[in-house]
């Protein structure tokens, strides 16, 4: 190694001490369906027997084509149970591995160019990548450690790629293997990876290795090295592509709000730009920008889409005629050239013409960003050549101050939902989805009184929003109006939302749950059963059937609904304590005391959750008298 190369510590200990103020934070937005309760995180076992082995790697079905990503997940759950921090540190220490390839490849790519101080230059860049604010979302958001897993799947594969190029034919062999292993487990985190042969081919092509008595392979080897790697691709990209046939969110059948591959490829010219801007002003940062499709080519439009095109023209005509300039203009052309195909070869799949219901995610930019990192370096070193080296020194460590400040404070929004969404709903135009997913924040959090101001500030903000939404912020608002101990009013804003989408499920659970509160057992029974009749594993009607029979006396009638709800949400305090009860009931006192030890280890479970459970134990004598 380099004696420099020790130096990258500097800022990954700045990203440990940033990202540190959000290792806490709860799980947010897709982490509830991705990790909290997909049954594939449940058991480590099930998940290692779908998720590591390879048909399951190349398949889409399993964990929406993420198995390894989910495993991973399990494996975080079979040690520190549901703690969001147990999965946060993973997410963390992911990032970390990813830097340190990133210097590796930026150090091989800066030697290939035969560039000064490639070294130097890959610490800078290894440095400017940990430490990013751009980076936050992929790091702190939990669903997203499959684009880091991905990340370092595809580094990792290219750099053994790019040493098997000039192995002797065993060592190829080994290293093929070593990397077509790593690259099927980067496709099944996320199918990003699939551009990982097409990147390496940009290598061969635009920043062939210029070092003097470097070897040189012929086209045939790295066509053999590359057929496997384009092969599997193929495969994954095929199976997700049937997988998403259909859906309203992804695919070629997409057509929601004028949403096609065209207009879709429109307007990723305008995002790419703004995650350009992002990459060198990270301000304005934001978890759900709520982009707007481009239905048309408006002047905006077109000019985005100019500037794209001379970008990549010059960088196609550099490339051309490389050989022409002189050595430092040549090897500053290369590398700048080779950092703008790897931006947008890498954000591809994500930026072209597949449409996905959210045309703009920070997240996607997180290994594209290497390549215009490495471009900006080149040309920051190049400008400060003339320079005393100190220069250079103390430019990069203040670059690397800043971000780590910035990284710090935007690190502030992921502590809890609540300031997260906040932060969405002050940067974006008012809508109902942001606002419903903010009172849902303070919902969880006991905070009833705004989680109704939110939902009622939700209706208002989008008033022509079609029925089914305003019937699923209807649903959430009667909910938290009957946990706020006011059934009648939740009873009658419940069966405003039915109006709205007569047999909704949400809105008939929790007029059931209303109804049973308000000691309307029959209608809250009959709201019940309905939800069932459509989702027999409705977690909140088994347990107001649970409740109901409860209430009536028959423990033996409440303990199948109750524990069918506890398997299906077994972290949920409520379900757990009413479970209890009824095994109480029955005798089976033993199971009872650890249900209820169950509820006071609960992460969901807030001050009253915990009391009562702590006083239901002392009466049946179980010995409990708080959390552990």
């Amino acid at each position: 190694m380099a004696p420099r190369t020790w130096l990258l510590a500097i800022p990954m200990v700045g990203a440990v001490f940033a990202y540190g103020r959000a290792l806490h934070g709860d799980f947010v937005f897709d982490d509830l369906s991705n990790v909290v309760h997909d049954p594939a995180v449940r058991s480590l076992a099930a998940s290692t027997r779908a998720g590591v082995l390879l048909p399951s790697l190349l398949a889409a079905g399993h964990s929406g084509g993420r198995g390894f990503t989910a495993w991973t997940f399990a494996l975080n759950r079979a040690i520190g149970g549901s703690d969001p921090f147990g999965y946060h540190l993973g997410n963390l220490a992911l990032h970390l591995l990813v830097t340190l390839l990133v210097f590796f490849f930026a150090r091989a790519l800066f030697r290939r160019a035969v560039a000064a101080n490639s070294a130097g230059c890959a610490l800078a860049v290894a440095g400017v990548f940990a430490l990013h604010p751009l980076h936050s979302q992929a790091v702190n958001y939990i669903t997203q450690r499959s684009e880091v897993i991905a990340s370092a799947a595809y580094l990792g594969s290219l750099l053994i790629l790019m040493r098997a190029s000039t192995a002797r034919w065993l060592g190829a062999m080994l290293l093929l293997l070593a990397a077509v292993v790593l690259f099927a487990l980067g496709l099944g985190a996320k199918a990003i990876i699939v551009t990982m042969p097409a990147t390496y081919w940009l290598l061969v092509l635009v920043l062939p290795d210029s070092r003097p008595g470097a070897l040189r392979p012929r086209l045939v080897r790295h066509l053999a090295l590359t057929a496997p790697f384009f092969f599997l691709a193929a495969w994954k990209a095929s199976a997700l592509l049937n997988s998403v046939e259909g859906h309203a969110d992804a695919g070629f059948s997409v057509t929601v709000g004028g949403l096609t591959p065209w207009t879709y490829f429109m307007t990723q010219w305008k995002v790419i730009l703004i995650y350009i801007r992002l990459l060198f002003w990270p301000s304005g940062l934001c978890l759900h920008w709520h982009y707007p499709v481009s239905t048309r080519l408006t002047g905006s439009v077109i000019a985005a889409g100019a500037t794209l095109l001379a970008m990549v023209t010059v960088a196609a005509i550099v490339t051309w005629r490389v050989r022409r300039l002189p050595k430092a203009a040549s090897v500053v052309s290369r590398l700048c050239a080779f950092g703008l195909f790897w931006f947008l070869l890498v954000l591809a799949p994500t930026s072209s013409f597949l449409p996905i219901a959210d045309a703009l995610f920070e997240h996607r930019t997180y290994l594209a960003s290497v390549g215009l990192l490495v471009a900006m370096v080149t040309l920051a070193e190049r400008g400060l050549a003339r320079l005393p080296s100190r220069v250079a020194v103390v430019s990069v460590a203040v670059v690397w101050i800043c971000l780590g400040t910035a990284l710090y404070r935007r690190n502030r929004v992921w502590e809890s939902p609540v300031s997260l969404w906040s932060d969405v709903v002050a940067k974006r135009p008012p809508n109902l989805g942001v606002y419903a997913t903010l009172a849902m924040a303070y919902q969880a959090r006991g905070d009833l009184v705004s989680a109704i101001r939110e939902y009622g500030l939700a209706l208002r903000a989008s008033p022509d929003s079609p029925p089914e939404h305003r019937a699923w912020v209807l649903g959430g608002m009667a909910a938290a109006i009957a946990d706020a101990g006011r059934p009648l009013e939740a009873t009658a804003v419940a069966r405003a939302a039915l109006d709205l989408k007569p047999g909704d499920p949400r809105a008939l659970a929790t007029l059931a749950a209303a109804a049973l509160r308000a000691g309307n057992l029959d209608e809250a029974e009959r709201s019940a059963q309905a939800v069932l009749a459509t989702n027999p594993d409705h977690s909140q009607a088994l347990l107001t059937l649970g409740e109901i029979r409860l209430s009536r006396g028959d423990a033996a009638g409440a303990t199948p609904y109750l524990a069918r709800s506890v398997e299906i949400e077994p972290d949920e305090p409520a379900r757990l304590l009413e479970y209890g009860q009824a095994l109480a009931k029955l005798g089976r006192n033993q199971e009872a005391c650890t249900t209820w030890q169950g509820a006071l280890r609960s992460l969901g479970a807030n001050h009253d959750d915990r009391d009562r459970a702590t006083h239901l134990s002392a009466e049946l004598g179980c010995g409990v008298t708080g959390p552990p």
